[in-house]
């Protein structure tokens, strides 16, 4: 999910054998302003250091996904729709806030998991992306239709649902249960296909 789907999409071009099935949640397209980003983020590396903290970058991240909502319920709204949802993103523990070298390792790896040439070495499994289409990490979809379309176009068994007016959380949205169903009806139908490709694998 989010930057966890980015991890994964380098990890099966890394690591082909290590994946029967790849589920990409609140994924992100690509966008060539990443490189002039990379270019003051790497600045700011060098003078600040990696440990520095990106309070600026923070501030504009989130102005910036909360620029279409109409009376943000507060900094985490680009999240979910549902308020408490968003009560209790910013009052996890866990949360932390992004250093300098995080968003300078979080742009690189955005860069190397990008177009075609990404697709090409992902292993032919089964792939489900699901992202809500007010999400504006996805750019309101249009992200996660890009990613879908480099996987279909070199072969891929990809599949795609956008949930029109939800946000980041789908797995928290207010459909939450639509969502949760899809989600197992499209591992009930791929499990035994990857079952049976792995057992031929075995016997081969």
């Amino acid at each position: 999910h989010s930057m966890g789907s980015f991890l994964s999409r380098s990890y099966v071009t890394k690591f082909p054998a290590d994946v029967d099935a790849l589920i990409l949640s609140g994924t992100a397209g690509f966008n060539y302003s990443l490189y002039s980003a990379l270019g003051v983020v790497s600045a700011d590396l060098k003078i600040s250091g990696s440990m520095a903290p990106a309070t600026k970058y923070g501030k504009f991240m989130t102005d910036y996904f909360n620029r279409d909502i109409v009376d943000p319920v507060n900094a985490a709204a680009w999240c979910c729709s549902v308020p408490e949802i968003c009560e209790q993103h910013l009052a996890d523990p866990l949360g932390t806030k992004f250093t300098i070298g995080a968003y300078y390792e979080m742009i690189k790896g955005l860069i190397s998991v990008r177009e075609d040439k990404w697709a090409v070495n992902v292993p032919i499994i089964p792939i489900y992306i699901f992202a809500g289409g007010a999400d504006p990490v996805g750019e309101y979809g249009k992200g996660p239709a890009t990613v879908y379309a480099w996987l279909h176009g070199t072969g891929h068994d990809v599949s795609l649902r956008i949930y029109p007016g939800k946000r980041h959380e789908m797995i928290w949205e207010s459909n939450k249960d639509e969502v949760r169903k899809n989600l197992y009806t499209w591992i009930d139908d791929k499990l035994p296909k990857i079952n049976r490709l792995n057992q031929a694998l075995c016997e081969s």
